[in-house]
């Protein structure tokens, strides 16, 4: 499905994850839209229960340690399990119209809850707005989004902060270890988390 303003066209698979599959800004394209990458590397797509590796796919909460089983889709990560699960599920439509889309799925690990996500287009930015509410259990959640954007032809980056990887590219935690979810939030039964990003565009790109 696509989401019109102006002449932005935004192209969302809910079928793939949930993905954004391509920002279309006066016919230039700003994402990597080949899908037989694989689930984790096209488009941006949302990375829900957690972000990041969680390593040798366990984590303790409450009390309770919990086994994930490693990311099908990618050999090379071993037993790591990583992004979520939301990226590799069905989303169900709830809402949509010319420049706006609401949808959602299932998390499909063992502390259930559900993922929600809002998409609401202007001919200036996309805001996307991720959720994910606790079912009947609480559960620890962080949520987020992987885009996998063109090579631009200038990049500037400023960074006040990074995490230290050691060889299976996992955070040692000298300055925090989000991938065994040490920064996540926990919810309560039925509690929300939620975020939200913009991406916003100039008019100076052109195509090429």
């Amino acid at each position: 499905m696509q989401l019109h303003a102006g002449d932005v066209t935004v192209t969302v698979a809910p079928e793939d994850g949930g993905r954004l599959a391509q920002i279309s800004v006066a016919g230039t394209d700003l994402l990597i839209d080949d899908a037989e990458r694989g689930p984790l590397q096209w488009g941006c797509y949302p990375m829900a229960p957690w972000a990041g590796r969680l390593r040798n796919g366990r984590f303790d909460f409450d009390g309770q340690t919990y086994r994930i089983p490693p990311t099908p889709t990618v050999r090379w990560l071993g037993e790591h399990a990583i992004h979520g699960t939301s990226h590799l599920d069905t989303w169900t439509l709830v809402d949509a119209s010319r420049d706006q889309v609401s949808m959602e799925c299932a998390l499909t690990w063992a502390l259930g809850g559900t993922a929600h996500q809002q998409l609401v287009l202007t001919d200036t930015e996309l805001v996307c707005i991720l959720g994910v509410r606790a079912g009947g259990l609480a559960m620890p959640a962080v949520v987020g989004w992987h885009p996998w954007f063109r090579k631009p032809q200038r990049a500037e980056f400023g960074f006040r902060r990074w995490y230290p990887r050691d060889d299976a590219y996992i955070t040692d935690g000298r300055l925090a270890d989000p991938f065994n979810l040490g920064l996540a939030t926990r919810l309560a039964p039925g509690e929300l988390l939620q975020r939200t990003m913009r991406v916003s565009w100039g008019r100076t790109a052109t195509g090429g």
